[in-house]
C-alpha cells in the first residue's frame, strides 16, 4: 500500500527533489542524494512500481476479504483467488510471465489452505459458481465430494446430494428459474434459500 501512495504521489516527489530546497540541502550534494535524484527521476522505476501496484491489489483486496468480520470469507476465497490470477494474467498477457506469478500463488495456496471445505463454500457461493468456467470447476467440484464423502457417511444421504448437485451444477429445476439466476448476484450464499 506505500508503494501504491508513492505512485500517487508520484508528481509531488518529483517536483521536491527538483525544488530549490533540494537543491541547498546537503543531501542534494551526496552521493546518496544523487541517487534518490536518478531513482524518482527514472520513468522505468515508475512504471515498475505501477504494474507491481496492479499486480498486487487483486490479492490485497483477497487479504481484506479473507481478514474481514463483515461477512463470512469461505465462499470467497476460492473466487478471489481466481480473480486474482486472471488480473495478473490480463495485466502481464505473456503466459510465461504470468505463470511465474501464478505458480507463487500456487505453492502458497497448496502450503496454506487449499481445504475442501473452502471449495465447498466456493462452490456454494452462486454468485462465483457460475461466473466461473472451464477446468477450475471440475477441480472444485472433487473438493466438494472430498467434503461430502467427510461430513456425510450415510451412501444414501450422498446420492440425494449428488442428484442436487447435478441440478445446482447445471443451473436446472429451481436453480435455474429467473428469480434464482437474479439472487446469484445480490445474496449471500447463507441468505439463499435455494
Amino acid at each position: 500500500m506505500t508503494l501504491k501512495r508513492m505512485v500517487n504521489i508520484r508528481h509531488n516527489l518529483q517536483s521536491m527533489i527538483t525544488s530549490e530546497e533540494w537543491m541547498e540541502s546537503p543531501y542534494s550534494k551526496k552521493s546518496e542524494g544523487f541517487a534518490v535524484l536518478d531513482t524518482i527521476s527514472s520513468q522505468s522505476f515508475w512504471s515498475t512500481c505501477a504494474l507491481v501496484t496492479r499486480l498486487t491489489d487483486p490479492l490485497l483486496r483477497l487479504l481484506r476479504i479473507v481478514s474481514s468480520e463483515k461477512r463470512p470469507a469461505m465462499g470467497f476465497v476460492y473466487a478471489g483467488l481466481y480473480r486474482a490470477k486472471e488480473a495478473i494474467k490480463k495485466e502481464l498477457v505473456n503466459k510465461e510471465e504470468y505463470l511465474v506469478y501464478w505458480n507463487i500463488i500456487d505453492r502458497r495456496w497448496e502450503q496454506l489452505q487449499r481445504h475442501p471445505l473452502l471449495a465447498a463454500g466456493f462452490y456454494l457461493n452462486p454468485k462465483f459458481f457460475y461466473s466461473l468456467e472451464g477446468d477450475a470447476h471440475l477441480h472444485i467440484r472433487s473438493l466438494v465430494y472430498d467434503c461430502i464423502e467427510k461430513l456425510v457417511p450415510d451412501p444414501k444421504i450422498q446420492d440425494k446430494i449428488m442428484k442436487e448437485t447435478a441440478s445446482y451444477h447445471g443451473g436446472v429445476g429451481d436453480f435455474g428459474r429467473k428469480m434464482a439466476i437474479r439472487a446469484r448476484d445480490t445474496l449471500l450464499p447463507s441468505e439463499s434459500t435455494f
